[in-house]
């Protein structure tokens, strides 16, 4: 893993954008230990910081091309880098390194953008194509890793965190206070916005290309999670020559199968239609086949699920550990991870908390016995996530209002201490339907055939309130009472609406007056409804998956996993995030993944092999801290220090005396308010370090760095790239000659492509029309 940041040339000199690159890059030290360098290309500026995991040496970043026409820092990994590696011997070309970062510079540059159909792993790059004047910024179908980016006066800046991209002095600090609405339902800010005004992401399954000459800024999105039949293909790409912001796409997904859409080329060559992707299958007659019956189903989805883990254990030489929490996912993971090391225990990593309510340690040991693992129990007290608060919360990258980012955070610092990378479980509750809140969407749509939403709503929240009180780990009285608050809405808002810090048209009442106009008519929805557009006919709990997908799972889970990981310098992989693997979970039938109130069965049914009875029949559970607790004990002082009416009026958005109300009752324990204060306070903490200005100088975050950055010596064309030793004086040294603009002929962007071959989907085994009944195993499963 690692963070890189860069920005066109403003005309500032060498040394102009050599200080640049310095302060953002020092913002973003913690994602590369191992290294920093950076690099002028023809008018683009790039740094970089490095976790290495395969070829440190000879993959220093900025990386040219063979050709010296492309240039390209990558954060991340391409797990089938050297399947592809050989398709660039087979057609001729000597790769100069081991490196995935050479793989795909040189990929790009004989296929354009259609390499992005062709690799699999987790990724954010930035490049700049010389040929075409082009700087294209790109990220993985899931959004693992971030990317940030802005129009700057004469050109665009992009970072892979937030803080590093506001350290360059065009970028704006003004916050977004209509992102904050939304960020006050849906707990985070929904690609492609960001906080701050001006600020954007790149959507996931996106690429964004910025042409110098003219300007222009295009949006393309080339992948999109899809259920259902297959529809047309559809062109999203569209061009905005001045504004700032990204441009909507408006596509639809071209197949069930691979979610994919066609998209225009952005090398100057046309598309290449060897590589467009896996064709959806069908059966003699042109029609979807049938769906699987659950025996072989089962059987695919296990031989997808071990080639997902095989994948990220076996694309690199180190050890890898596995996040091992006591659930159903993180343990199918840690077995299959144990299978492919027979020689020796896979380093497992849990949290315990004090709070039993939260705690899943006694079942993560009972895998870890089971399986014959390394366990490492990481003990979690109040003290030690109030002080992951005090420490980085206020230099957080973005607000972010899930809690279980402490314990994340905590854990991962922990395992570093042992590995550099993890597995983790995280995509199986999104991909196969294992929240509890999908057990209830099926349970409403058959209660709203009987009942109106309005009567539904008020049997609800009479339940909560005749249960007892408790303030343990999502207690059933207090999951009805938000529940009952989206009873009437759509189903892919109700997920939403149940889980939000403040529910629909909420948010207004703790903001200022001039605030609270300026948000009227904000829909926190709208990406969510992009997404769902073109896809019809889908049932109440396919949209709601969808939705969950679209902005749960890609802007709060993996946002979270990411910060954790990377605030320790610990790399974290997801299988059940592997794309052939969701591609598959996606043209699979609800009742597949959702049998009657069984949650997650394909997966209870493939680890019943492998895991204890107990653990494939566990309710899930969820990784959650104690918010409530802290806020009324350890983090006390800091809320009511943060939170005060004049911390708040200085601040000038929220409303001091709702704020205050919402403190006095959860502090005197009259209700449970701590969602909301949690939001409340993590954006506060955050805002007050924006609007400081707090900057560290040129540097500073360097110090603890295994290396010096060092210049990357970009060449004229034909030669690998030189770098500088890593004995060369403090930051930035400048040992490359200057590159001149017309330095030596380019090749054409469209010069002899390399004809690798498309992905092709193995074939599903025959249905049977048997009825497939469900293993004893699981039969008692919730």
């Amino acid at each position: 893993m690692c963070g890189f940041v860069g920005f066109t040339d403003t005309g500032g000199g060498r040394d102009a954008a050599r200080t640049t690159a310095e302060r953002m890059l020092a913002a973003v030290a913690h994602r590369g230990p191992d290294g920093s360098s950076w690099g002028h290309h023809r008018g683009v500026t790039f740094a970089h910081c490095a976790l290495t995991f395969t070829d440190p040496h000879r993959g220093r970043q900025p990386f040219t091309s063979a050709s010296g026409a492309t240039a390209l820092v990558l954060n991340g990994e391409i797990y089938n880098h050297a399947e592809l590696r050989r398709t660039l011997r087979a057609a001729g070309v000597a790769p100069r390194t081991d490196s995935d970062t050479e793989v795909l510079v040189e990929l790009y540059e004989r296929h354009g953008l259609n390499v992005l159909r062709q690799v699999r792993g987790m990724f954010a790059f930035a490049l700049h194509d010389a040929r075409t004047g082009t700087t294209v910024l790109a990220r993985d179908p899931m959004g693992k890793k971030p990317l940030y980016y802005a129009r700057v006066p004469g050109g665009i800046a992009f970072a892979s965190e937030l803080t590093a991209l506001l350290r360059h002095p065009g970028v704006p600090r003004t916050p977004d206070v209509r992102a904050l609405a939304g960020y006050l339902t849906l707990q985070a800010f929904c690609a492609p916005g960001s906080a701050v005004t001006g600020v954007h992401k790149v959507r996931p399954g996106s690429h964004v290309t910025f042409t110098a000459g003219t300007g222009a800024l295009e949006e393309t999105e080339y992948w999109r999670p899809a259920l259902g039949p297959a529809p047309a293909p559809l062109s999203v790409s569209i061009s905005s020559a001045n504004g700032p912001a990204p441009v909507s796409s408006t596509a639809g997904p071209d197949s069930s199968a691979n979610g994919s859409t066609s998209a225009s080329s952005t090398n100057g060559s046309a598309p290449d239609s060897s590589v467009i992707g896996p064709t959806p299958i069908s059966s003699a007659n042109g029609s979807p086949p049938p769906p699987p019956n659950g025996r072989d189903a089962a059987a695919r989805f296990e031989e997808l699920f071990r080639a997902a883990v095989a994948r990220r254990v076996t694309s690199i030489d180190r050890r890898l550990g596995v996040l091992l929490s006591g659930g159903l996912d993180s343990s199918a993971v840690a077995a299959v991870a144990q299978e492919m090391s027979p020689d020796r225990p896979v380093p497992t990593f849990s949290a315990a908390f004090e709070q039993r309510d939260f705690d899943e340690s006694d079942h993560a040991r009972t895998v870890a016995r089971h399986l014959g693992t390394e366990h490492h129990v990481v003990r979690i007290g109040g003290r030690d996530l109030a002080e992951v608060v005090e420490s980085e919360y206020a230099n957080a990258d973005e607000p972010l209002a899930d809690p279980s980012l402490l314990p994340t955070r905590l854990v991962c610092r922990a395992a570093r201490e042992h590995v550099r990378g993890v597995l983790t479980g995280d995509g199986a509750d999104e991909l196969l339907l294992g929240y509890r809140y999908f057990q209830a969407e099926r349970a409403i749509e058959v209660l709203l055939r009987v009942l109106p939403a309005p009567r539904l709503e008020a049997l609800a929240r009479a339940l909560a309130r005749a249960l007892p009180a408790r303030t343990g780990n999502l207690p059933v009285g207090a999951a009805l009472g938000l529940l009952a608050r989206g009873l009437r809405a759509a189903p892919e808002h109700r997920f939403y609406l149940s889980t939000a810090p403040f529910g629909h048209g909420e948010p207004a009442g703790v903001l200022r007056p001039d605030v609270r106009a300026e948000v009227a008519g904000h829909d926190p929805f709208a990406e969510i409804s992009r997404l769902l557009n073109g896809q019809p006919g889908l049932t109440g709990v396919q949209r709601s998956q969808l939705a969950v997908v679209a902005h749960f799972l890609r802007d709060v889970i993996l946002t979270k996993t990411d910060r954790g990981g990377m605030r320790s310098a610990l790399e974290l992989r997801s299988p059940f995030l592997d794309l052939d693997l969701v591609e598959y979970g996606n043209s699979l039938p609800t009742s597949l993944k959702l049998r009657r109130l069984t949650s997650k069965y394909l997966l209870r049914r493939v680890a019943a092999g492998w895991l204890p009875r107990e653990i494939v029949q566990r309710t899930k559970l969820g990784f959650r801290a104690p918010i409530g607790a802290l806020l009324r004990a350890e983090l006390r002082p800091l809320l009511l220090d943060t939170l005060s009416a004049p911390a708040l009026d200085r601040g000038g958005l929220f409303d001091a005396r709702a704020v205050g109300r919402l403190v006095d009752d959860h502090l005197s324990g009259r209700r449970d308010t701590s969602r909301r204060l949690w939001a409340l306070l993590t954006y506060q903490l955050w805002f007050q370090n924006l609007t400081a200005g707090s900057v560290a100088p040129p540097g500073a975050a360097f110090s603890g760095t295994a290396s010096s950055l060092a210049e990357t010596a970009f060449p004229s064309s034909g030669a690998s790239p030189t770098l500088s030793p890593d004995t060369s004086p403090a930051p930035f040294p400048d040992t490359s000659p200057a590159l001149s603009p017309d330095a030596s002929p380019l090749p054409s962007p469209d010069a002899s492509p390399i004809p690798f071959p498309a992905p092709s989907p193995t074939p599903l085994p025959e249905t049977s029309s048997a009825p497939d009944p469900l293993p004893e195993e699981i039969r008692r499963a919730p």
